[in-house]
């Protein structure tokens, strides 16, 4: 799926900043079903909202 690999990338990038401090993330988009990218990250359908 490539929205998850996308995803995956960019949280990936996010993290290796040590600077950032984040939480439990999510990327909301046009995909079906509700995806785990992480243990604390998700692929959020907008159809959801």
């Amino acid at each position: 799926m490539y929205i998850k690999r996308h995803a995956e990338e960019t949280i990936g990038k996010l993290d290796s900043i040590q600077s950032v401090k984040r939480g439990p993330g999510g990327v909301i988009c046009l995909y079906d079903n509700l995806v785990s990218l992480t243990d604390k990250d998700r692929v959020i359908p907008v159809k959801y909202l």
